[in-house]
Order: structure tokens, then C-alpha cells, then sequence
């Protein structure tokens, strides 16, 4: 059959003789020999390169950014002051520690691994060194998150050396013949079309290759387009001629994507862009303070030298018609251009920080929000945070399928990876204060076994099936040891004070809980 992608749709230019087609047949698949070069390096909808640059140097900061094309001219300047300008220029960068704060919120617990993923040798092996490296699992998949919301995708690609088909199913003892796993560049994958979550019907990828040269340096870099679908790979030329192609053993398309969002949108386009206005800003208050910040003296001079630069004692001056009724003065210019500027520079930054549904510390406006407000502000960032771990979830659910394809064998039933999900410290603290209180008062003893186990899940969401039960059947046990006390006994607030402490202090580092015995007495 032929491919479900658009290079079947090849047709010949009026203007040329048209060239005889022949298709290859390459697993279930027919490759035509010729492709329209358009067509064939015809990006996906989502994808715009000139997003991807700005948003990598956004992050990236420094000299590339500067170097690259965000500084605009303003009406009045000449080339030559553009360029000073330009060479004075500096950049706040926000993008990145945005990014990086969010990643480390994600990331801030470890991801925990269940079910055959954590017993099977190959899959434990796979987890400590996926990449043959030195990265765990955890690590590598660390850095994917940062590409996923860098750019708002991103592409892991499994590999593994030559295994003949009727090995594919043996155990394999030797790490180096498993499959391994590296990032792939989000920019270099052209195309591609689902066949259901997770797995691709075909893609469509830009492959480089460095051609090696004298004393093994890399002398060029080919570049070729390779279609990966479940049965066949394919290797154009990027003038579109069909170069050599193979059946694909594996069976499925091994790449796996992670997309931060249905528009795959980066997590720093309106920060991004919020930030190229303030560099601009930026810049334009240096030119005023570079050139306006120095008052200059006017004297009377020679009338006929008059408005002409004159030299006064170690300093210059301007001078004016000695007729002139005026004394000597220093005059400086409008200091307002630079106060709007300012402004603009002000609300730029908190506009940031609204965005990334961060909280601005500005000492001359700071006010203390009590612990509803920063828990409303916290929720868009949970919502965010929360998603990409979902996101992440599933990628690696992903990546164990096709590991398992790779191997020959079934796919592992129960393998779950669990990420973090509540990541909101004020509402954590909220419901444990108040699951505590309620406890205190002694409502029943049935709903204080409720209460208790809800504590449990609050504090250690990712306990296996087993601790959780032996946990359990502790609270269920000693609930009428502290049921057997009256409502409002000291012994109980000191109790319930205790655990609230400890469970604040052990897993909600920094926060501040009101005493439960303040709310109690």
C-alpha cells in the first residue's frame, strides 16, 4: 500500500518534462523514487522554526541573544548609533530562571517506578543507564521535560544494535546489546501522524551525519531526510531523490514525543516575548543615560562662535551671545523620557512574574498576602505542573511499550510511573491543619479513621499498595486509644499539635502552620 503521508501526492512541474516514477516496495509500503522537494521537507502545522530560534535564545541569553535580531531601531536614529547601541546592549534574562524553577518544582520529588518495571533485570538495567551513559532514566527524562517546555515539545528516539529477528525474543544479559534511548532535536522532526497515543503511523525527520576529514575533524555534515512507518524506513536526498531503504524489524515507529500543550507551544512564548520588550526598553533608557545623564555649562562667548563647544578649565562648555541677558548655567534635558521608560520597565517585569503565575518581591510595594490568596495565585502553576506530569506519565508508559518491542516480548502489564502531582505547599498545609483540627474535636470515631488515612495520602502520596495497608491497619488499631479521650483534653491538642508539627516540618519545608492547639483552646 501506499504511505499515508503527503509525498504520494508528488506532481510534475508544467514546465519540465515529466521523469517516470517507480515506486519501491519496502515492507508494506511503496516509496515513490522521486519527490517534490517542497513536499518533501514540508514542516507539521505546529511546528514555525523562527519560534524555536527566538525561544532558545530566550532561554539561553548571553551573547546569542544579543547577536541575534530582537533589538529594534526607534525613529530618530542614525545607522552608526544603532550599531554603539547595539554593542552596549544587555539582557535580564527571566525566560530561564522561569523555566528552571518550574522544572525544579517537577522534579523536586523523584518519580517513582511500579509494577514489572521494577523487578524485571532488563527494565532495572534500562532505568539506571538508558542513554549508555552516565544519566539515569530520571535524569534523562529531566532533560526532556526542560525541551518539552522550552519549545513545547520534544522527541526521544529508542535505538539498539543489529539483533537478528529470531534473537529478538531471548533475554540478553549483556547490557550493551538492550536498546538505549537519547534526545532527539525537536527541530530536525519535520513530520509525523499519529496512529493512537503514543505511536506514530510515520515520521518524517531531518538526518545529519558528519563526514569525517583529516585527523578524524568533522569536514562537512550531509544532510538527508529519513520516513521512519511501522514496517519500512526510507532515505531521501534533500532534492528529493530516493536514496536506499529497508524494512523496519522492530515494528513500530521508535520515537516517543512529549507535547506540553495541543499547539505545542512553548511554556515561555508570552514571557519570551514580554522580555525582548524590556531589552528593548532596557536599551533605549542606557542611550538616554549615556547621552542626556551629564548637565552641560553655557557661557557667553564670541558672538560669532557662539553655540560652539569651548573649553572651561578641565571641563567644556556651550557658548551663547555675550549680548544676551543670561548667566552662566548648567542645563540638562527632561529627565521624564527616562522616568516613562521606567515605568514601562516596571510593569514589563511584574507582567513576567503574572504570567509564570509567580509572586513579584518588590520591597517598595510588597504586601503581605494571607494564605488563600497565594494559594488562588498557585493554582494556574499546580494546573501547569500538574499537566506536565501527567504528560510525563504517559511518555514514559511510552517508552517501556516500545523497549518491550524492541526486546521481542509483550508489553509489561503494571508498569506505572507516578510523577508529582500536588505541588501546592499552601493547600497542602490548609488540609492538614484542618484534617488535624477536626480530629481534635473528636467528631467520630469513624470519621476520624477517614481523616487520618486522608493525612496519609496527603503526606506520602506515592506509598505501594502494601505500606499503605500495613499503615492502615495501624490507624485502624490505635483509633480508640485516642477515641477513649473527652473532646478538648490537653492530651489531645498536644498530640494533634505533635503530628501536625512534624508532618509540616518533614514534608513542607519553610511553610509556617498555625498551632492546632491555637485553633483548639
Amino acid at each position: 500500500m501506499l504511505i499515508g503521508f503527503p509525498i504520494i501526492n508528488y506532481k510534475f512541474r508544467e514546465d519540465k518534462k515529466p521523469e517516470p516514477i517507480v515506486y519501491m516496495k519496502i515492507g508494506a509500503e511503496l516509496f515513490p523514487s522521486k519527490v517534490e522537494k517542497d513536499v518533501l521537507l514540508r514542516r507539521h502545522s505546529s511546528i514555525t522554526q523562527s519560534d524555536d530560534s527566538f525561544h532558545r535564545k530566550s532561554y539561553k541569553g548571553g551573547s546569542s541573544y544579543i547577536k541575534a535580531e530582537y533589538l529594534y531601531t526607534h525613529v530618530k536614529e542614525r545607522a552608526e548609533n544603532f550599531v554603539k547601541r547595539k554593542e552596549r546592549a544587555y539582557f535580564y534574562n527571566y525566560c530561564r530562571p522561569v523555566l528552571d524553577s518550574y522544572s525544579f518544582f517537577l522534579f523536586k520529588a523523584n518519580p517513582i517506578r511500579l509494577g514489572d518495571v521494577a523487578t524485571e533485570n532488563d527494565n532495572l538495567k534500562f532505568i539506571g543507564d538508558p542513554s549508555k551513559g552516565s544519566e539515569t532514566l530520571t535524569d534523562l527524562m529531566k532533560r526532556h521535560a526542560h525541551e518539552v517546555m522550552k519549545l513545547g515539545r520534544g522527541w526521544l528516539r529508542m535505538d539498539a544494535p543489529f539483533v537478528p529477528p529470531e534473537s529478538l525474543a531471548q533475554e540478553q544479559d549483556d547490557r550493551g546489546s538492550l536498546p538505549y534511548m537519547y534526545l532527539f532535536p525537536a527541530e530536525d522532526m519535520l513530520d509525523w501522524s499519529y496512529e493512537s497515543e503514543g505511536t506514530f503511523k510515520w515520521v518524517k525527520f531531518l538526518s545529519r551525519e558528519n563526514i569525517k576529514g583529516e585527523f578524524n575533524y568533522t569536514a562537512a555534515q550531509e544532510q538527508n531526510i529519513k520516513i521512519y512507518t511501522k514496517t519500512a524506513v526510507a532515505t531521501y536526498s534533500t532534492d528529493g531523490d530516493f536514496i536506499e531503504g529497508h524494512e523496519n524489524l522492530v515494528g513500530e515507529v521508535p520515537f516517543i514525543a512529549t507535547f506540553l500543550n495541543d499547539e505545542a507551544q512553548s511554556f515561555i512564548a508570552d514571557i519570551a516575548i514580554i522580555n525582548r520588550a524590556l531589552y528593548n526598553w532596557c536599551s533605549l533608557l542606557d542611550e538616554i543615560l549615556y547621552k542626556q545623564t551629564f548637565s552641560q555649562l553655557v557661557v557667553p562667548g564670541d558672538s560669532k562662535q557662539r553655540l560652539s563647544e569651548k573649553a572651561v578649565g578641565t571641563s567644556s562648555a556651550f557658548t551663547f551671545d555675550p549680548k544676551s541677558t543670561h548667566a552662566p548655567k548648567f542645563i540638562a534635558p527632561d529627565p521624564e523620557q527616562g522616568v516613562l521608560i521606567q515605568k514601562q520597565i516596571d510593569l514589563a517585569i511584574m507582567e513576567i512574574f503574572r504570567a509564570a503565575n509567580l509572586e513579584w518581591i518588590d520591597s517598595k510595594r510588597a504586601t503581605n498576602k494571607s494564605g488563600s490568596a497565594k494559594n488562588f495565585d498557585f493554582q494556574n502553576t499546580n494546573k501547569v505542573l500538574g499537566g506536565m506530569a501527567a504528560s510525563l506519565e504517559q511518555t514514559e508508559t511510552n517508552i517501556f511499550k516500545l523497549f518491550n518491542k524492541f526486546r521481542g516480548k509483550k508489553e509489561a502489564e503494571g508498569v506505572k510511573t507516578q510523577y508529582p502531582r500536588d505541588f501546592s505547599v499552601a493547600a497542602l498545609e490548609s488540609e492538614l491543619t484542618n484534617i488535624f483540627f477536626a480530629i481534635s474535636r473528636q467528631i467520630s470515631k469513624t470519621f476520624n479513621v477517614y481523616l487520618k488515612k486522608r493525612a496519609v495520602a496527603l503526606l506520602a502520596p506515592r506509598l505501594d499498595e502494601k505500606q499503605r495497608n500495613i499503615i492502615e491497619k495501624e490507624i485502624d488499631d490505635a483509633i480508640d486509644e485516642l477515641s477513649s479521650l473527652e473532646p478538648g483534653n490537653d492530651e489531645v491538642k498536644l498530640r494533634v499539635d505533635k503530628i501536625v508539627q512534624n508532618a509540616i516540618s518533614a514534608n513542607v519545608r519553610g511553610s509556617k502552620a498555625k498551632p492546632v492547639q491555637e485553633a483548639v483552646s
